[in-house]
């Protein structure tokens, strides 16, 4: 399918599931800097993501924080401050690390991929300590292993679980990180976004006595739709620089996008069914900006909303 037909339909039907912005206002943004204040997350890593990288993700850092109060909520666990912050860090670490290895230069890339190795990045999770080296990502390691250690301290079942997730999604990112782009695994290419929403997500949840089978069904579904619609809005970029997208699975015929936005659909409604309203509404919003932060999708919803 060429470009602008690719598009024209995503939009079209995006627009039908209303997972487009109605409106040019920013109301739902209004208490995010408040949130972000809260968590008290530590500014040095922004500045020195920036002087380093070029990019700061304060827009992660905002959404995130404000999130993971309604997830805390959602799931009627208490705010706790330092696993809300740790889930944060969690999140940027997982957002700078992949942004290095599709998009930084070949010195970032060598960086982004050791740092993400198991061998390198244990000790943070399996003992306190500072940073090895003087980089944005051994300071959001460092901050990690602080949040580590109250989980360990807290609950050793839910410590040794998120263990788990962590070595599984360092090595599913790897691999699809090197896997020859003739060469497609669709669980692998799903499974690597999924499983750091996952462990986001049991990292904020660590002091709940016990996490339900049904609860982490749906955390992954969570996961799942919003790595749906990132390969949705981020299709044709990813084959311009070669990156792995879940529809690539289509390369050998047309790709169904309406059937592909159904199960976006499909997946929403399960999620407004058993999460609490203020979460599900915010996790729309967030959808409907992450189209909104796609140039062919921007074109066409200027034109709609303008």
């Amino acid at each position: 399918m060429q470009r602008e037909a690719y598009f024209d339909l995503l939009f079209q039907c995006l627009h039908e599931i209303e997972l487009l912005p109605v409106e040019t206002s920013n109301h739902w943004r209004m208490d995010f800097q408040k949130y972000f204040e809260m968590a008290e997350i530590d500014l040095r890593i922004i500045y020195r993501m920036r002087e380093q990288y070029g990019v700061g993700f304060e827009n992660v850092f905002l959404i995130n924080c404000r999130k993971n109060v309604l997830l805390c909520d959602n799931f009627r666990t208490c705010r706790d401050k330092a696993l809300i912050r740790t889930s944060v860090y969690f999140t940027v670490l997982g957002c700078l690390l992949d942004y290095l290895l599709d998009h930084g230069n070949h010195g970032q890339k060598r960086e982004a991929g050791r740092k993400l190795e198991w061998d390198y990045c244990k000790d943070y999770f399996l003992s306190r300590r500072a940073a090895k080296e003087h980089s944005a990502i051994d300071l959001l390691y460092e901050k990690i292993s602080s949040g580590m250690h109250v989980i360990c301290k807290y609950n050793r079942a839910h410590y040794e679980n998120i263990i788990g997730l962590v070595k599984t999604a360092s090595a599913a990112e790897l691999k699809v990180n090197g896997m020859d782009r003739g060469f497609f695994q669709e669980t692998a290419v799903l499974s690597k976004s999924v499983i750091f929403v996952q462990t986001a997500i049991e990292i904020l949840l660590a002091k709940k006595e016990k996490i339900e089978n049904a609860d982490r069904t749906l955390i992954k579904e969570l996961g799942y739709l919003f790595a749906l619609m990132d390969d949705l809005c981020d299709l044709y970029e990813d084959l311009e620089i070669g990156q792995m997208n879940f529809l690539m699975k289509y390369a050998d015929r047309e790709i169904p996008v309406k059937a592909v936005v159904r199960e976006l659909a499909e997946g929403l409604q399960r999620l407004k069914e058993h999460f609490d309203r203020p979460l599900y509404e915010f996790i729309l919003q967030e959808l409907r900006e992450w189209a909104m932060s796609n140039s062919e999708l921007r074109k066409r919803i200027c034109g709609e909303v303008f």
